[in-house]
């Protein structure tokens, strides 16, 4: 007894050389044009968050200069130290400064405004421009070149209570400083889903 081994039937398709030289070519046409497809894709959502990112970037970099710029211009040499001088010794120069420096202050403090979004910043953002408001007016006081009044009575009228503004100044700082770490992590993601 022979043992016969049942030879497979060819499949029609590649049973014509010609004809499978084809399937093979249109096969491989096919998935070179998914493969050119999936490239396209992954190209647009590449560009999509380096868009994203880039204006995410440029803004968190705009609120972190407008916040360093309203600390400067508030600070020691800024605004207060200037109203203080002003004030203690009534030079018309020192009141060119604070118009400066207020001036300075107001233009960061829009910019923030267009740029932040809750409530809580928006708040903050109030705070600022309450005590700068208070110290202009402090400062309006003292046009008249009056210097008959005591230390202690230029200390009296020259006091503005500043500590929230001082927690308005520290929340801001914090709030871009995490809202720049949540942005890293959301594009990392953004990234690793591509």
């Amino acid at each position: 007894m022979s043992l016969r081994f049942h030879q497979p039937k060819a499949i029609p398709i590649f049973a014509n050389p010609d004809r499978s030289i084809w399937v093979i070519i249109i096969a491989s046409i096919i998935c070179l044009a998914m493969f050119i497809g999936y490239l396209v894709s992954l190209s647009t959502r590449l560009e999509n968050i380096q868009s994203q990112w880039a204006n995410k970037n440029d803004e968190l970099l705009t609120q972190t200069l407008a916040i360093e710029d309203i600390l400067s211009e508030f600070g020691y040499g800024g605004y207060i130290h200037n109203f203080k001088n002003y004030v203690l010794r009534r030079d018309k120069m020192y009141l060119v400064a604070l118009r400066q420096n207020m001036e300075s202050i107001y233009n960061d403090l829009n910019q923030l405004k267009r740029s932040v979004n809750d409530q809580k910043s928006l708040q903050a953002l109030g705070e600022l421009e309450r005590v700068l408001s208070v110290y202009q007016q402090k400062a309006m006081l003292f046009l008249e070149d009056d210097k008959s009044l005591s230390a202690e009575q230029l200390d009296e009228l020259t006091r503005v209570n500043n500590d929230k503004a001082k927690y308005a100044l520290v929340y801001l700082r914090d709030k871009i400083g995490t809202d720049n770490q949540a942005w890293r992590i959301e594009s990392a993601e953004l990234l690793n889903q591509t």
